[in-house]
């Protein structure tokens, strides 16, 4: 037993240096945990800074008096005070009346009058050869009744020369059919191509219209419109310009409907007379109807007024002095300074400054609602 003992006591004095080496091993280690933390703590702070930040900044920018939704007459509203508004920099403005006319643009190009004038030409050569084959066949019948009349006057005309008096007769009748069918050729052809107006100031002597076209004071142009645009009427007027130059729009008279289509633009093709200023044959033209009774009256909604939820349009209505409600708008049809709405009322006051801060407020106390719903 004392030996056993003994062997014990005389192994402790071995095992306690070696307990001093686990320590070395061991505070290096608490050392580097400590610094982790440490480093993982002051990254934490320096991050969450920025979101600490934006915080604020967001408390900021909230309205800093409290505001309540609202609901009166069925209509959810915004009850603001007059303080509130001054500190969140929320401002009005009356709506100014708007009137909205569909911008239509046309397009077409300057008619050569060339084919127009030799058609002219071709139906006056026919005038001027009826006329001949008219005194023509004048004559000639005259020449054969007298003949006939000598003929059958105990022969005192030979037959011979009755035979030639009735050629000569029936051949100037022919010409003179030839020239009425040459002229109803070029009439028809006038009317074909360039229709019944046309075709009228073409044949009229003297027409002042024609003189005006062949001395380039005026100038054809051939309009195409869509088929979805009302159809333009007798002397209706519409704006064309060369299409690169629309510092240059002059006022257009209806003239009538083209019996021709223009190979570039899809719609049905109509004739106008204009002022032949600076206009030269082939050139493309732009032009612009008027709208006439097209028009709507509604309201002018600026840009900065208009905030978007839900896929809507809305803008923030100034109801009482603190109350504000929020209306849809249509935010479809775009003016120079804002948006064409035909549903609010000339004179209604909205928020032009400060809309989506009361969007934000709204959907701010309706989740809170419905938290505590």
């Amino acid at each position: 037993m004392k030996s056993e003992s003994d062997s014990e006591l005389n192994r402790k004095p071995d095992s306690e240096p070696n307990r001093e080496p686990d320590r070395e091993r061991t505070a290096p280690l608490l050392w580097l945990m400590g610094a982790i933390i440490v480093a993982l703590t002051w990254a934490l702070v320096f991050y969450a800074r920025d979101e600490w930040n934006l915080a604020q900044d967001r408390e900021e920018e909230e309205i800093e008096t409290p505001s309540r939704l609202v609901e009166e007459d069925g209509r959810a509203a915004l009850k603001i005070p007059l303080a509130a508004q001054k500190t969140s920099g929320i401002v009005t403005a009356p709506l100014a009346a708007a009137t909205w006319r569909a911008e239509i643009k046309l397009y077409g190009s300057v008619i050569d009058l060339a084919p127009l004038i030799e058609l002219r030409a071709r139906y006056l050569a026919a005038q001027a050869d009826a006329v001949i084959a008219r005194s023509a066949l004048n004559v000639s019948e005259k020449e054969y009744r007298r003949i006939a009349a000598l003929y059958a006057d105990d022969r005192n005309a030979s037959q011979r020369a009755l035979q030639a008096a009735l050629g000569t007769w029936r051949a100037d009748q022919a010409r003179q059919a030839a020239a009425k069918t040459a002229i109803d050729g070029a009439l028809t052809a006038l009317r074909t191509q360039w229709g019944d107006v046309l075709a009228e100031w073409a044949t009229t002597p003297d027409s002042r219209s024609f003189a005006a076209l062949l001395k380039r004071d005026d100038a054809i142009v051939q309009i195409a419109i869509p088929f979805d645009v009302a159809l333009p009427e007798q002397g209706a007027a519409i704006m064309v310009a060369p299409l690169a130059a629309s510092d240059g729009e002059r006022p257009a008279q209806f003239i009538s409907p083209s019996p021709n289509v223009d190979s570039t633009v899809l719609g049905r093709t109509f004739f106008y007379r204009t002022d032949a200023r600076d206009l030269r044959y082939g050139a493309r033209v732009v032009a612009r109807p008027d709208a006439g009774d097209d028009s709507e009256q509604g309201v002018l909604v600026p840009f900065p007024a208009v905030v978007w939820h839900g896929g809507k349009s809305w803008v923030y209505v100034q109801a009482e002095a603190e109350r504000f409600e929020r209306r849809e708008v249509d935010a479809q049809r775009e003016l120079d300074q804002g948006w064409f709405s035909p549903r609010l009322k000339t004179g209604d006051a909205i928020v032009i400054s400060g809309a989506q801060l009361l969007l934000s407020e709204e959907l701010k106390y309706q989740i809170r609602n419905e938290n505590e719903d």
